[in-house]
C-alpha cells in the first residue's frame, strides 16, 4: 500500500470530486479507490483513496518525521466521539467537519 504520493496527494478538485461521490454515490466510494498514482487516469480514483483514508496517512507521516503523540490523535480523528476524548481530538474533528 502506498502511502505519499507526490507533494501534495489531492488539490481541491480531487476533494471536490471526493466529496461529491460520497454524497451521490456513496455505494461507489469504495468500489473506485486506487491507492497508487501511476497516471492521471489513476487521479480520480487516487482521490477517493485519499479522501477516505486520510487520517491513517497523516498519522503515518506524523510518525515517520517522530510525532507519535500527534499521529494517535490524527488516525482518531473520523471516529465517533466518546467521553475520552481529549480537547485536541475533539478541536481537530471541529476543523476536519470545516474543510
Amino acid at each position: 500500500m502506498m502511502w505519499a504520493g507526490e507533494k501534495g496527494d489531492m488539490d481541491v478538485w480531487g476533494k471536490v470530486f471526493a466529496v461529491l461521490v460520497h454524497h451521490f454515490l456513496p455505494d461507489k466510494l469504495n468500489r473506485w479507490q486506487k491507492d497508487v498514482r501511476r497516471s492521471w487516469r489513476d487521479y480520480p480514483g487516487y482521490a477517493l483513496y485519499v479522501y477516505v483514508h486520510h487520517p491513517a496517512i497523516g498519522a503515518a507521516r506524523l510518525e515517520a518525521i517522530g510525532c507519535p503523540r500527534e499521529a494517535a490523535v490524527v488516525s482518531r480523528h473520523h471516529e465517533q466521539q466518546t467521553a475520552e476524548d481529549s480537547p485536541v481530538l475533539i478541536l481537530l474533528r471541529a476543523a476536519d467537519e470545516q474543510n
